[in-house]
């Protein structure tokens, strides 16, 4: 293994689990290892070779139309240049995914290097993150760099959350692969995710847990038939479980707002969800086509007027939807929004039919990341927000590199 291949696992490795220490420092750690990308890149011909193949597949392509047809929305943005700008920077994300996808390819030492250093770094966070969230003091001042801790633990680590739901399964098929002690380190880091999400109460990390599950179950009973009634009982367990433990802690929490203004229980969506959900989707139903831009609609006028039915400022609008799909709907239109589903399918077939022909861990480890993710950011984070954009491509760029040796 060359210096700078090393260089370039160990940073890719830390980044996602730095997540905890705030933005800068995961973005940092990201950065640095591109450098490192783009050295290889230009001393190697054969990962020169894998980019051009990747981008001009059928999936590149698509991917080039669809930043191609939100390029032309953003003229029709309430913020042109924000929009053209947010657009640029998802398609140099997703651009710096192939090139560590092509970085790692057909390197099983660097992999399992890689693979070491996030199971690791992943662990030994998440450890710090639950000791943090139980009261043990000067831990989160250490990861926020401060002499003070000026936020609440359950509140600094609410995005990490996030970030240790999408690691479930990474986590788990990194273990997996590297085998003996490395399976049960791997084990070990799922209760302390739970935990995280459970003490941070983010319920959007919940519903990608439950989303993935919900996948693991259906493809498990479909490839091991004999046992397809055990396991759909075990899923069902899992998210009955889940939706009883919401229930019984928002219960009593819940605000008490008009029963007709809402479309879903509240102990379920709270209310100001709902009053952001309807607001876009009124936005969307203003600009059905071309939508109000990339990125905008928490900036049209409207937007930060407060709701009068809720205690508080509460704005129609206060960051973002929280909600990917009426996000692109509202703000790329319909015309904006075809492209990226198109995408999202031809991702989602190109992993599961050759998985259905040939079960192995690798796929099976992807389709469930895709269906967390997609679950999760249907309740929170704006889709355009780059720690979450770069932990999605990042990690299914480190999974796809991996051969499909492991069969079911």
């Amino acid at each position: 293994m060359s210096r700078v291949a090393v260089f370039f696992a160990f940073m890719i490795g830390i980044s996602i689990p730095l997540r905890a220490s705030g933005v800068a420092t995961q973005q940092a750690a990201m950065g640095i290892a591109l450098i490192a990308v783009f050295i290889t890149v230009s001393k190697t011909a054969d990962v020169r070779k894998r980019v051009r193949q990747a981008l001009l597949s059928r999936l590149g392509i698509a991917v080039l139309i669809m930043l191609a047809v939100w390029a032309v929305t953003a003229f029709f943005s309430f913020d042109q240049i924000a929009s053209l700008r947010i657009s640029a920077r998802t398609g140099g994300f997703m651009l710096a995914s192939v090139l560590i996808w092509s970085c790692l390819s057909n390197d099983i030492k660097i992999q399992d290097f890689m693979w070491k250093v996030l199971i690791v770094s992943s662990v030994f966070i998440s450890g710090l993150a639950v000791l943090s969230l139980n009261d043990v003091p000067y831990i989160l001042s250490i990861f926020k760099g401060r002499m003070l801790e000026e936020e609440l633990p359950y509140m600094a680590f609410k995005s990490f959350s996030a970030t240790v739901m999408c690691l479930i399964p990474i986590i788990i098929y990194a273990g997996r692969r590297l085998g003996n002690k490395w399976s049960w380190v791997s084990y070990a880091f799922v209760p302390m995710a739970i935990l995280i999400m459970m003490q941070t109460y983010n319920r959007a990390a919940l519903a990608g847990v439950v989303g993935m599950v919900f996948v693991f179950i259906m493809l498990l009973a479909v490839v091991r038939k004999r046992a397809a009634l055990p396991i759909l009982a075990v899923g069902m367990i899992v998210v009955c479980s889940s939706v009883a433990w919401i229930f019984y802690k928002e219960f009593a929490t819940s605000i008490s707002i008009d029963e007709t203004q809402m479309y879903l229980p509240q102990w379920l969506i709270d209310p100001h969800r709902q009053f952001i959900w309807s607001f876009v989707f009124d936005r969307f139903l203003d600009n059905p086509w071309f939508g109000v831009g990339i990125d905008q609609i928490n900036k049209i006028p409207g937007a930060h007027v407060r709701i009068e039915s809720l205690d508080g400022f509460s704005a129609w609008v206060p960051s973002h939807p929280h909600n990917w799909f009426l996000e692109v709907l509202a703000e790329t239109g319909v015309v904006g929004l075809v492209p990226l589903l198109s995408v999202l399918f031809l991702t989602t077939m190109k992993l599961i039919l050759p998985f259905m022909n040939s079960p192995n861990e690798r796929d099976l480890t992807l389709i469930v990341f895709v269906a967390g993710f997609w679950s999760s950011a249907l309740f929170n984070f704006s889709i355009w927000a780059s720690w979450w954009l770069l932990t999605f491509f990042v990690l299914f760029a480190m999974v796809s590199a991996s051969g499909k040796e492991s069969r079911l």
